[in-house]
Order: structure tokens, then C-alpha cells, then sequence
């Protein structure tokens, strides 16, 4: 009975075979949702903004283009107030997320996950 658990290590603690550490996870994981949904965040940040900035060049171009239709321009000023209201909508929540870390005191776009003080793992009792 005493060889059965003599292939596990205690001293490196438990680790995650599944979580792949190059997503920004360490081998332990524990902290690979947190890390993905930054990384997410950060990622739908920089699309909302590139498209921002297309989205406003068209806007811009259909109204250069236009030749003085008035329904050409009405619908390029309509494109270039969405493309701001896309733009506020983008700072907001960049505001917003700052003000959240702010409150909690923590990073959200820069997670870490806590370990557990060593006397924690120190309560834990050995495997025979």
C-alpha cells in the first residue's frame, strides 16, 4: 500500500497537465482563466479601435465623395457619429476598468492570482 503513492511528488505541489503555460499560465495554473480573459480584453480593445479608425475613414471618404448629394452626406455624418460613439464607448470602458482596479486594488488587465502562505501547505498532512 505504501508504493502506491510513491510516484507522486508532494513537494511540487499540484500541477495541471491540460493548462498549456504558453497561453500565460504557470505550470501550476490556477490562473489561466484570468490571464485569457486579459488577454481577450486587451485583444477586442485593439480591434474596437482599428475599427474605429476605419470606420471613420469611410465616413470620411463618403463625404469627399459624395459631390454634394445630400443623402450621400447624411449618410457619411451618420457613419462619422457612430464611429464617435464607438470611440466613446471604447473609452468608457477603459474608464472604467481603470476605475474598477482602482477600487479593488488589483490590476484586472494584469492578473495575478494569490498562492496560499506556505503555512497553509504546511497544514496539509503528508501521503503515507
Amino acid at each position: 500500500m505504501n508504493n502506491l503513492f510513491a510516484q507522486i511528488d508532494n513537494t511540487s505541489g499540484i500541477r495541471n497537465p491540460v493548462i498549456n503555460p504558453a497561453i500565460g499560465a504557470s505550470p501550476e495554473g490556477g490562473s489561466a482563466l484570468a490571464i485569457t480573459m486579459a488577454n481577450l480584453f486587451r485583444v477586442s480593445l485593439i480591434v474596437g479601435g482599428l475599427s474605429l479608425l476605419l470606420y471613420l475613414a469611410w465616413g470620411g471618404l463618403n463625404w469627399i465623395t459624395s459631390g454634394g448629394d445630400p443623402e450621400k452626406v447624411s449618410s457619411a455624418k451618420d457613419k462619422i457619429t457612430q464611429a464617435i460613439a464607438g470611440m466613446a464607448i471604447l473609452v468608457a470602458t477603459i474608464a472604467i476598468t481603470l476605475l474598477l482596479s482602482t477600487l479593488f486594488g488589483f490590476d484586472l488587465l494584469n492578473p495575478t492570482i494569490p498562492e496560499p502562505p506556505a503555512s497553509v501547505n504546511s497544514l496539509t498532512p503528508p501521503l503515507p
